[in-house]
């Protein structure tokens, strides 16, 4: 009889089913690293089943699997998205060479107008006579008893329920593995910065599902809170941190409040600079040194690889910031010009000054004539009139005449006319001296 107690003994079903959720979720998060989501994600959903029925959906085994098959859903709605895009682009090129193509359709049916002229004669003389009308059978043909044309396929089977989007699918999920590591950094003091750390990650990512749904506030509110868990706990150079001040500037931006958006895109920016700095610091003082293992475990040779992305990744960080500030100048350009055409519909109400096309009826009114009032000069007695109705009064010299050869002068009038002068009958505005 052979002994068979060397023999491996196999495994139930829980043990099996332990194995398959870890075989799951390696091949899952390896699929997600070579950004094969789909994959990913297919491999991730069957690991939270089977870890959800060993040990609940809440469990602290569920987390991780949560957080990977949440962030491969969250790539495949934005792959989703992105072909959703390229395609109605796509169909608006498409209607564009469609117009252009009937505008030359047209020009040629315009040419070819004049020849078939021609023929409208002959071809009506054709059509008044008479001819055999044809039957034709233009009704439909009756639908069996029993039978439904509503489907393609005439299947009289219920609709299938829609599936939820992924998107929506990503948040729930996400919200499960945040509990769970609240959870489990409440309950496990020691390790407590290690779970918080994932609550920080989760909540990155809900917040970047916010984003993706248009829901700026909620966004924001997610961002902050991850935020002040990783100011608290990882370095000032940290790039989980830069990544956080980016993703929550573009929810200030997306949601109007761009000054907020610059300063954390600033932040950003600043964060990058120091770690790029610390990165450059590092190789100049160990790369003398011996290097040990492979590449990729050296970390200079990482540090080199950091240093070449930083140096891509800041100068988009930077663009960002100018054309934010470019939106704020141009929003307050628009707001003043918009502010000056309101003042100028106000202006006719408010202004005592009334406008030129407000003179109309104003013009119909009576004139007061006041010519009456100025008093004007008398005519003098040969008929004529004097030339102005203001008084000029001139300066009368005195003449000399020679009289037996003696001279004597006499004042021919005073330079002034008095008050008296006025109102008698003037002859002429001088008078003469008789020789």
């Amino acid at each position: 009889m052979a002994d068979t107690s060397s023999q491996p003994a196999k495994p139930d079903g829980e043990d099996k089913s332990k194995m398959d959720a870890a075989m799951l979720l390696l091949s899952g998060k390896r699929d997600f690293i070579v950004q094969d989501y789909a994959s990913a994600a297919a491999s991730l959903e069957e690991a939270c089943k089977l870890l959800a029925n060993l040990y609940g959906e809440t469990a602290k085994e569920c987390g991780e699997a949560y957080l990977f098959y949440g962030r491969a859903l969250l790539e495949l709605a934005r792959q989703e998205s992105d072909v959703l895009g390229n395609a109605l682009e796509s169909e608006e090129e498409k209607d564009d060479d469609d117009d252009d193509e009937d505008d030359e359709d047209g020009e040629e049916e315009k040419s070819q107008e004049g020849d078939s002229a021609e023929n409208e004669e002959d071809a009506e003389e054709d059509l008044e006579k008479p001819e055999p009308a044809l039957k034709e059978d233009t009704e439909p043909p009756p639908s069996e008893p029993g039978t439904s044309t509503a489907g393609p396929s005439g299947s009289s089977s219920p609709p299938k329920e829609e599936d939820v989007p992924n998107l929506q699918l990503a948040w729930e999920v996400l919200e499960i593995a945040k509990n769970i590591y609240k959870r489990q950094a409440e309950e496990d003091t020691e390790n407590q910065n290690e779970h918080r750390l994932k609550v920080a990650e989760v909540l990155l990512r809900l917040g970047e599902i916010s984003l993706e749904s248009d829901n700026c506030e909620q966004a924001v509110e997610d961002f902050s809170e991850c935020l002040k868990i990783q100011m608290e706990l990882l370095e000032a150079d940290s790039r989980k941190m830069a990544e956080t001040y980016y993703q929550r500037g573009l929810a200030y931006s997306f949601g109007g409040l761009y000054q907020e958006a610059v300063n954390d895109f600033r932040d950003a920016v600043r964060v990058l600079e120091l770690r790029l700095d610390n990165c450059n610091r590092f190789v100049n003082e160990n790369k003398d040194k011996e290097r040990k293992g492979s590449l990729e475990d050296d970390p200079v040779w990482v540090a080199e690889r950091e240093v070449e992305d930083l140096q891509l990744l800041l100068p988009e960080v930077r663009n960002r910031v100018e054309d934010t500030e470019d939106t704020i100048r141009q929003d307050c350009r628009a707001l003043k010009d918009a502010t000056i055409q309101k003042m100028r519909e106000r202006l006719p109400a408010t202004s005592p000054v009334k406008k030129s096309s407000d003179s109309g009826p104003e013009s119909s009114r009576p004139v007061n004539v006041i010519t009456h009032l100025i008093k004007r000069k008398r005519t003098s007695d040969d008929g004529s009139s004097a030339g102005s109705s203001t008084f000029v009064p001139k300066k009368v010299k005195s003449e000399v005449t020679e009289t037996n050869g003696e001279s004597s002068g006499k004042p021919l009038a005073s330079e002034t006319p008095t008050a008296n002068d006025c109102e008698k009958p003037a002859t002429s505005p001088l008078k003469t001296v008789a020789s």
